[in-house]
């Protein structure tokens, strides 16, 4: 669900459909459980030495990827973190000079 990061997310769409599969409860046609079992199946998959080794690559930086920053104008940082000026509007302008980088 995204809450262990990338990783986790990656490793569970890799294991989960397997897993789900794989219960006794899926057999039945017990789907509400079949998923229950699944996810406590992967939880304890992502506790061993193999599950978490597996996160550590799947959570690695995508070969090819940009690794660049991306400029932010800072009236839009300001407004996301809730410090803008009362009133300040969020124009679309073309004036980049009020960048934030990483911030």
């Amino acid at each position: 669900d995204g809450h262990g990061g990338r990783g986790v997310s990656r490793f569970a769409a890799q294991h989960l459909p397997g897993l789900i599969k794989g219960t006794e409860a899926y057999q039945r046609g017990d789907y509400a459980r079949a998923l229950e079992q699944a996810f406590l199946l992967v939880d304890e998959k992502l506790r061993a030495p193999e599950g978490r080794r597996q996160v550590e690559e799947l959570d690695a930086p995508d070969a090819g990827a940009p690794q660049q920053l991306m400029a932010v104008p800072k009236r839009v940082v300001q407004r996301f973190l809730g410090s803008a000026p009362r009133g300040a509007a969020c124009d679309d302008d073309d004036d980049d000079s009020d960048t934030a980088e990483g911030e």
